[in-house]
């Protein structure tokens, strides 16, 4: 098989491309990189660094096959979207570059007016050349291009639906509005466990770790993360990954003190870390990724404080904060504008239809189990149990 396809639409300027050796994809970096820093509100999970740095730690060692659609015209890259294709559930599935969980989904498209028509056009030539029988794409922004393109494909599934939170600054005249809007009561509450605080000891927000110490401020997020869940009864099969923790340890170390890229904040107390927050930030926003806190001061609500010195370090650079997907009260409390992310499955295949329609059936017939009372439950299986035949009947030995 070719490492590297061309193709063409007959009176099309734009000429596509897919790249499936990983040498060919690591020499991307310069033009990648070019078209991004000149894409006006591109994410940084668009970018050749998440993309590449998502091969190398999530997706080759899971044994993934590269995928890569690029789009050139008169030679320049006017667009990119990198895909691995994995075996999941008997079937070939096809995921964004990236840690692979919950980022947004959406091509790298060069700005201008034919945004919407050449994401419809790679969309195409995806479903045309991945050779998978899924697409699944985690959280697909509503209002994009890709939205309006995948919302009008009949094969596609919404696999989960839900609000993504953000706050933009136009609202305000300055900070000192936007932080007077908050509410009497809850000022005066911050502003008191911020004295308790520093009467225990030296508070320090910083707002961008150091390089040198990262790698020690991921671990305590990611330790204190999956405890939080654990005394929460919640699981999240994928914070425990070694891809996972590779994948951020990565990008972390890799990130210049111009602050664009993986970074974490924290509040310290006496140079121990009591909050924290792992966020990408981009030319023009900063999206929250994992919130964590030391639960021995939740008293002082560590977390709400670093989040009210991280929204203004925000305000000062003239960053749009983005708390992503989720309907947790705080992000309402904190935010100012909302949309919706949507999860969708796309059905590239005959097979695929066969695997999703039955995990879909199974997922549908549990949900419907589960509005039977327990004692009809009960009267169920033994109504079954009786109904089956016996494996010690011997009606028919000798016969």
């Amino acid at each position: 098989m070719p490492q590297a396809a061309r193709y063409g639409v007959a009176g099309d300027q734009d000429q596509y491309e897919v790249i499936s050796d990983p040498r060919q994809f690591g020499a991307l970096k310069h033009e990648w990189d070019e078209l991004w820093n000149k894409s006006t509100a591109a994410y940084y999970s668009q970018s050749f660094d998440w993309c590449h740095t998502g091969w190398e730690t999530v997706a080759q060692p899971r044994n993934g096959r590269l995928h890569t659609l690029l789009a050139r015209n008169q030679g320049r890259l006017v667009l990119a979207w990198a895909f691995s294709i994995h075996r999941q559930s008997g079937c070939e599935t096809a995921l964004p570059l990236g840690s692979q969980t919950t980022e947004y989904s959406s091509p790298l498209v060069e700005d201008g007016p034919r945004t919407l028509e050449r994401t419809a056009a790679c969309w195409r030539k995806l479903r045309n050349t991945a050779g998978c029988d899924v697409i699944a794409l985690p959280s697909v922004l509503a209002g994009s291009d890709l939205d309006r393109v995948i919302s009008s494909t009949w094969t596609a599934l919404v696999k989960g639906r839900g609000p993504s939170h953000y706050l933009t600054w136009q609202d305000y005249e300055n900070w000192q509005s936007y932080y007077g809007q908050l509410g009497k009561s809850q000022r005066k509450d911050m502003a008191r466990q911020i004295r308790r605080l520093e009467e225990r000891g030296r508070l320090v927000f910083e707002p961008v770790v150091p390089i040198a110490r990262r790698d020690e401020a991921l671990d305590w997020i990611l330790t204190t993360k999956i405890e939080w869940l654990r005394r929460n009864s919640q699981y999240n099969e994928w914070l425990r990954t070694p891809e996972y923790r590779g994948f951020f340890k990565a990008l972390v170390a890799a990130t210049d003190d111009d602050c664009h890229g993986l970074t974490i904040s924290v509040l310290r107390l006496d140079d121990q870390i009591i909050a924290a927050e792992l966020s990408v930030i981009d030319k023009v926003r900063v999206e929250l990724l994992i919130p964590a806190f030391d639960s021995a001061y939740s008293y002082y609500s560590p977390g709400k404080i670093l989040m009210l010195n991280s929204l203004k370090w925000a305000h000062e650079r003239g960053l749009t904060f983005d708390l992503r997907i989720g309907d947790e009260s705080y992000k309402t409390y904190w935010c100012n504008r909302k949309t919706t992310a949507t999860g969708y499955h796309v059905i590239n295949s005959a097979k695929g239809l066969l695997v999703v329609t039955a995990a879909e059936s199974r997922v549908r017939a549990r949900r419907l189990s589960l509005l039977i009372p327990p004692r009809w439950r009960r009267r169920i299986r033994a109504i079954v149990g009786r109904s089956r035949p016996s494996t010690t009947d011997t009606s028919s030995v000798g016969t």
